[in-house]
């Protein structure tokens, strides 16, 4: 499950009957799970894997924020080694969680969470690094920070790390890496626009835009199916899914603003839009056909009454179609899992 996001054991998910048919499925309403704090207000939910693990953020009592892992019904604080807080991003399936520390408000340095343990990845010569993602070899993307300030998107391969360039321009950021170590994220331009990129094979390729200026890619599964957002011609961003060489334009009907920010392998993708009414909402989209997923959700709707609710970007997805996110209700941020009934 790649990029910008668990019912209770691994046993038990297998055992929901999820993938029935494509049609069930995805008619099924959704129950929304509340996944808790570390003793703190808020919560932040990334990535799960096909174990039912869940990492994000928590804040503790002292409100700083920590990393966290849920599994099946417990949340644990990975480790933090000194500095302020840390925040995981994404898991493998063999229980490999990476993300960053942050050493002070300004400094974080890419982390390693493995055998209860965690590892500093380090930089490319300069002061900041962060991983976002990480594949069943350990094969981890995140972007780091060069001597002279730029951000370079880069991939950490058991113990190198490999700067992976830009598209001209100064800086690039890596969101996600799939099975075959393919890379997906965006970088500048040497006109300094950000563009979609997809590294293979030693090189960058530029996946262009749906008609504007920019783009980015936030998501990549193992048929190298992307995902993403890029900007139109009449300066509106909508979600993409490239494929063989071709950007399609998956913008859920009625959706002013929208991104694809999660694919699975069987190419289910969740994302963030907004209506024409200025509403938050996610969307879940499996072939052409695309729902409204909190509308799918009782209780979602149930807190979406309440004064200024809503969701976060940072949605993912795994390949039994549970889906984490993040919720805003009554001033604090709570992690989520969408289950279907």
């Amino acid at each position: 499950m790649k990029r910008r996001a668990v019912m209770a054991s691994g046993a038990l998910i297998m055992g929901l009957g999820l993938c029935l048919t494509l049609r069930y499925s995805i008619r099924k309403p959704y129950v929304v799970i509340d996944l808790g704090t570390l003793g703190g207000p808020s919560s932040m939910a990334f990535a799960l894997n096909d174990r039912g693990q869940v990492v994000g953020q928590a804040d503790i009592a002292d409100n700083h924020p920590h990393a966290f892992l849920w599994e099946g019904g417990h949340k644990s604080d990975l480790e933090v080694v000194g500095g302020e807080g840390s925040c995981a991003r994404a898991i493998n399936n063999r229980g490999q969680a990476v993300g960053a520390a942050y050493k002070s408000r300004r400094l974080s340095h890419a982390v390693l969470w493995q055998q209860g343990k965690m590892q500093d990845l380090g930089t490319l010569g300069g002061s900041t690094s962060g991983a976002n993602s990480i594949n069943e070899a350990g094969q981890i993307a995140g972007s780091a920070q060069l001597p002279n300030g730029e951000t370079h998107a880069c991939l950490w391969d058991h113990g190198h790390i490999q700067d992976l360039g830009t598209l001209g321009g100064a800086e690039s950021y890596a969101s996600a890496i799939n099975a075959n170590g393919h890379i997906v994220g965006w970088a500048q331009t040497a006109n300094l626009q950000s563009h979609a990129f997809l590294y293979r094979d030693g090189k960058m390729f530029d996946l262009g835009t749906l008609g504007g200026v920019h783009s980015m890619a936030f998501a990549i599964n193992a048929n190298d199916e992307v995902v993403g957002a890029a900007d139109t011609a009449e300066q509106e961003w909508h979600a993409f899914r490239y494929t063989h060489g071709r950007m399609e334009d998956i913008n859920p009907e009625l959706a002013i603003n929208s991104q694809a920010c999660s694919l699975n392998e069987a190419g289910w993708i969740v994302g963030e839009a907004q209506d024409n009414n200025a509403q938050d909402y996610i969307w879940l989209l499996s072939g052409s056909r695309s729902v409204r997923l909190n509308s799918m959700s009782e209780r979602f709707n149930d807190r979406a009454t309440a004064k200024g609710a809503g969701i976060m970007p940072g949605i993912a997805i795994n390949n039994h179609n549970l889906i984490v996110t993040t919720g805003y209700a009554e001033g604090k941020f709570e992690a989520l899992l969408f289950s279907p009934r």
